[in-house]
C-alpha cells in the first residue's frame, strides 16, 4: 500500500501552521504518510484566491 500524501497550505506568519508542521513531522516516525507544504504567499494565484486567509 502506498503512503498517504497530502498538501498543507501555510503562511509564514501562521503559528498554527508551524505547529501543524511540527506535529506532522513528529508523527511520521510512527505513521506512513508524506506531506508537502505550500506557502500561499509564494503563489500569486493562491494569494488572489485566499487573500489574507489560510485555507484549512
Amino acid at each position: 500500500m502506498r503512503p498517504v500524501r497530502f498538501t498543507l497550505y501555510s503562511r509564514n506568519y501562521c503559528h498554527l501552521c508551524h505547529d501543524m508542521i511540527a506535529a506532522l513531522e513528529s508523527s511520521r516516525a510512527t505513521r506512513d504518510f508524506q506531506f508537502d507544504v505550500v506557502d500561499v504567499e509564494d503563489s500569486p494565484d493562491l494569494e488572489a484566491r485566499f487573500g489574507e486567509w489560510v485555507p484549512v
